[in-house]
């Protein structure tokens, strides 16, 4: 392809109709990978809550630190729209702190393979 990327967008969105499809792909794809992580988040979901409910139990007045791989964002969800999987702990901030989230709150992850990578 030659010439520059303004041209070929340019060029791609004289056909409405192209661009339609490409769209309503697009969106399909987004629904399809959507739909894959419901699952998912829904086992986090359930595996903290079993976790802290263990927790609860076995350290009823103990601080705990939870460190490992949350495959999630401690206070936020991978999946739009829903809220972390780990709610349970986050708004128990009086017993349970999350190492992880010092990265989160300064925008950082632990994952490095993301850009904002802090490690």
């Amino acid at each position: 392809m030659s010439g520059n990327h303004a041209d070929a967008a340019a060029g791609f969105l004289a056909d409405p109709a192209r661009a339609l499809r490409h769209d309503e792909a697009l969106w399909y794809i987004r629904e399809k990978r959507d739909a894959a992580l419901v699952p998912e988040w829904e086992a986090l979901r359930d595996a903290g809550a079993a976790l802290k409910g263990y927790l609860d139990t076995t350290y009823p007045t103990q601080k705990v630190i939870v460190i490992g791989d949350w495959n999630d964002d401690v206070d936020t969800s991978i999946l739009v729209g829903s809220p972390t999987p780990y709610a349970n702990f986050v708004s128990d901030a009086a017993r349970y702190t999350f190492p992880a989230k010092v990265l989160s709150d300064a925008g950082g992850t632990s994952e490095v393979s993301f850009p904002g990578s802090l490690i």
